[in-house]
């Protein structure tokens, strides 16, 4: 299952994506200007293609994404100002 929720970091919007497996939840939030997804993903791919992209692992749901730090960074996301100190949130705004 396949669901879809509105996040909004202090007046910007941004999209939780969760998809349902038997393992486990892949989970990608969607800023206007980046991405966040779970460890899932691949932070080498998002380098290659020069993406502002952000990996926080560990997490099943989108609320958890947004109050944990990252494990991985974009060349592209490190560039905006985003730092392994940050929150989901923080990032979230960031990137929005």
């Amino acid at each position: 299952m396949l669901q879809i929720e509105r996040i909004d970091v202090n007046g910007k919007t941004a999209f939780g994506l969760k998809l349902e497996l038997d393992s486990a939840p892949i989970l990608l939030i969607r800023a206007k200007n980046g991405l966040i997804g779970c460890g899932f993903f691949n932070i080498e791919v998002a380098n290659k293609l020069d993406v502002p992209f952000v990996i926080i692992s560990g997490v099943k749901s989108i609320s958890e994404m947004l109050e944990k730090k990252p494990v991985a960074i974009s060349k592209k996301a490190q560039e905006m100002g985003i730092t392994k100190e940050m929150t989901g949130r923080e990032i979230v705004e960031k990137l929005s």
